[in-house]
């Protein structure tokens, strides 16, 4: 079932895994790596890579994230040194590869690609997202963040909450 790593303890690190979704589950939406409300806090996400196979993409019509970073109230969790990519469905539009809500989330040197729906999704602005990559997602970045620093889109959106040093419009071809 989903979500593939589910963390439900404080001051848990996960590091140096890759994550591979495949086939299908009975949680909704489906998760790779989930530290999630009120039973995760003081979380380290790592040098993790996520992705779904081939088949999920094409069969899943419900959204799908590939690391969810949610902690209750005023608890934070961090990930840094990730990379995320073919996340979600092309044919429907689902797919997300980072999501942070609630709490305070914290990003860091995380690269996120071909994610169908939304690349990096924040919703708190209590939280940052610094040397991010997104690109050749639906949208690289959606949403609101605290602080977003030094971070690169291939479309118009690295910039939209301000921040610094941002660079948009810029080719995932000519990235990596």
């Amino acid at each position: 079932t989903d979500p593939i790593i589910s963390l439900a303890r404080d001051d848990v690190t996960v590091e140096w895994l890759e994550v591979k979704a495949s086939g299908s589950g009975n949680y909704s939406p489906p998760k790779c790596i989930y530290a999630f409300h009120a039973a995760s806090t003081d979380c380290v996400i790592s040098h993790c890579i996520c992705h779904t196979d081939q088949a999920t993409r094409l069969s899943s019509t419900s959204d799908i994230y590939g690391i969810v970073l949610q902690p209750s109230g005023s608890d934070s969790n961090v990930a840094f040194d990730c990379i995320v990519f073919n996340v979600g469905n092309p044919t429907h539009s689902v797919g997300t590869g980072f999501y942070q809500h609630y709490g305070t989330t914290n990003a860091y040197n995380c690269t996120v690609y071909n994610c169908n729906k939304y690349g990096w999704h924040g919703t708190q602005p209590l939280s940052d997202a610094k040397n991010i990559i997104a690109c050749g997602n639906g949208t690289d970045f959606y949403g609101t963040t605290g602080t977003r620093s030094y971070c690169l889109s291939s479309d118009s959106t690295a910039d939209d909450d301000g921040g610094t040093g941002n660079i948009v419009d810029k080719s995932a071809a000519n990235q990596f």
